[in-house]
């Protein structure tokens, strides 16, 4: 039998971030904002460059609010990560997707586990780009290392209101080489 964690309305996104993928998968976290037209990607992606193989079984993608387990999307993030993972690793990432409910179809599976998309193409090319522009940026800054605030356990089980757009917390730290 599953289980669900019941969180309150209110928007704590990290928290429940947290308390779902644990602290490992924080620490390793990139933050996506990405936006073309009416689609629209936010959410995580772990940093290739240190996933680990429990790491590894942190893939949750949601289009328009609901969890969907999608070869499509799958295939545009392994793509992305693709230069940087080993042939036996696999992304971890929580992504929401914001797509036209009518470019979407959502009865393809009895349990609308899947969706097809009208316009399949460009759904990949879109979460393609926003993933390997997030993880571009930490190439170019190679000289910065992205890490969480240290003191991130305190936030997360704070009672602090989320604000809409608001990126996890993130230090820059400059790393000596």
């Amino acid at each position: 039998m599953r289980q669900y964690r019941a969180v309150p309305e209110g928007g704590q996104k990290e928290r429940r971030l947290g308390a779902i993928c644990g602290t490992a998968f924080l620490e390793q976290a990139l933050a996506i904002e990405w936006q073309h037209g009416d689609l629209t990607l936010r959410g995580w992606v772990a940093d290739p460059n240190h996933t680990t193989p429990a790491l590894a079984e942190i893939q949750y993608c949601y289009v328009n609010g609901r969890m969907m387990r999608d070869r499509l999307i799958n295939h545009a993030i392994r793509q992305a990560c693709e230069d940087k993972l080993g042939a036996d690793q696999q992304p971890a990432f929580v992504l929401y997707l914001e797509i036209d409910p009518h470019q979407v179809d959502v009865n393809v599976h009895p349990a609308k586990h899947e969706v097809r998309f009208h316009q399949s193409r460009l759904v990949h090319d879109f979460i393609y780009q926003g993933v390997l522009s997030v993880l571009q940026q930490q190439l170019e800054n190679a000289a910065y290392r992205w890490t969480m605030n240290p003191n991130l356990h305190r936030v997360l089980f704070r009672k602090t209101a989320w604000r809409r757009g608001a990126i996890i917390l993130l230090n820059r730290q400059f790393v000596s080489q």
